[in-house]
């Protein structure tokens, strides 16, 4: 099995360290859909985030990390 981490399998855009993203960025470099992150934010299955007003950001760090704590399956394993 390789070390690969999801965080560098994952993003569909580089995630910067200490970066706030908007909730479509943050899709985006999840390869989700704006709908699918959102459904795991109500469902408290998603990563962190916090509330400015009426937007949903989330800190790149919280993604890097919620990816790379999320189990792995490998294909044909």
């Amino acid at each position: 099995m390789s070390n690969t981490t999801l965080s560098e399998l994952a993003p569909a855009i580089p995630l910067v360290p200490d970066v706030w993203l908007t909730h479509n960025e943050a899709a985006a470099a999840m390869r989700l859909t704006p709908a699918a992150l959102q459904t795991m934010r109500t469902r408290g299955r998603g990563p962190a985030y916090v509330r400015d007003r009426r937007r949903v950001l989330y800190r790149s760090n919280d993604l890097i990390a919620w990816i790379d704590a999320q189990p792995r399956t490998v294909p044909g394993a």
